[in-house]
């Protein structure tokens, strides 16, 4: 009975060995593929870019000028409408880039 339980345990035992040298070989290959994966993509990195131009034959014509422009359209003067009264501003009397006058009203309270 002993010598049962003894032949088992060695079993199991070459059985464990076996699992750990195989997961070690799997582990060993792919931190050697993530190795070499590494130096191959900046390998393909370093290398130099090729640039293709087009020729293009001269030709009389008009000269065209465009200019491009990157963001945003602010107002050189703003005005904010802040009542003096509390109350709903039902219309406003003057659009958008029109002047101000002394006497001119820029809202109409209507009847609260």
């Amino acid at each position: 009975m002993n010598i049962i339980n003894w032949k088992l345990k060695i079993k199991i035992v070459m059985k464990n060995r076996i699992v750990k040298k195989i997961l070690r070989i799997i582990f060993l290959v792919l931190v050697g593929a993530a190795v070499v994966g590494t130096f191959y993509f900046l390998w393909k990195k370093a290398q130099p870019v090729i640039t293709m131009y087009e020729v293009v034959t001269p030709k009389r014509d008009s000269v065209e000028t465009k200019t491009v422009a990157t963001g945003k359209v602010e107002p050189r003067d703003e005005v904010l409408i802040k009542p003096q009264m509390s109350g709903i501003i039902s219309e406003l009397l003057k659009e958008a880039g029109h002047g101000e006058g002394r006497r001119d009203y820029c809202k109409d309270q209507g009847n609260p």
